[in-house]
């Protein structure tokens, strides 16, 4: 069957960090977070709520909104690579401290880095906050740039932290002496990508600005 032409959107907003809303169709339409709908002060039923709470954990939850009303809830949780626990464990043969630095909410990332063994693991970061980790790992026992003298198993604070230009001769600029590497797949990576020593992206698919912010890029989707 053919596919049905999507309706044209206008007014398309971004709200925040929380999520989107546009109009289509003589409706105004919203999709994101449970920040989203405290931010548009929109009200779940119990039964929602009670959704909400059964899914506690198991991923992160978003919200599709109808003129300001609660339409559907979407639950998404990602797949570990099958290499990824062999990865980390191969790290840390070799000396090398792993962190897990992610977007997605506390209970997600924690039930991940339990599944890795990683001790230090940060959820709900910024873009910006994942490069700021790493800018204070590579200035770690150095007693210079400040506050920056922590490891990665120090807190970041996503809504604090001071955004960091993506041209790799500027954040070479702003790097410690300890070597740092990130390893990412995703648009948010750009960021950590450009700013760490060794920047590696896991790409099958993608945008060119990830290839563009990394030092490698692993084609096949394999870390090992």
């Amino acid at each position: 069957k053919a596919v049905k032409k999507l309706p044209k959107v206008t007014n398309f907003n971004r709200q925040g960090r929380t999520g989107i809303v546009g109009c289509t169709e003589g409706h105004l339409i919203g999709c994101g977070n449970k920040d989203f709908l405290d931010r548009e002060n929109i009200s779940m039923t119990e039964t929602m709520e009670a959704t909400l709470a059964a899914w506690t954990g198991s991923g992160s939850v978003v919200f599709v909104t109808i003129d300001e009303e609660v339409a559907g809830m979407i639950l998404m949780a990602d797949a570990l690579r099958p290499e990824s626990k062999p990865c980390v464990q191969r790290l840390k043969d070799l000396g090398i401290e792993a962190a897990l630095l992610s977007g997605d909410a506390e209970v997600a990332v924690k039930r991940v880095a339990e599944i890795l063994e990683i001790q230090a693991a940060h959820s709900k970061l910024l873009p910006e906050a994942k490069a700021t980790l790493l800018r204070e790992a590579s200035w770690a026992d150095t007693g210079r740039n400040g506050s920056s003298t922590r490891t990665l198993k120090a807190s970041a604070s996503a809504s604090t932290s001071t955004p960091l230009l993506l041209h790799q001769q500027q954040e070479q600029q702003v790097r410690g002496p300890r070597v740092v590497g990130f390893l990412g797949d995703g648009l948010n990576d750009c960021p950590a990508l450009a700013f760490a020593h060794i920047g590696i992206a896991v790409q099958e698919v993608g945008p060119q600005s990830i290839v563009d912010a990394s030092t490698a890029v692993l084609l096949g989707g394999d870390a090992l």
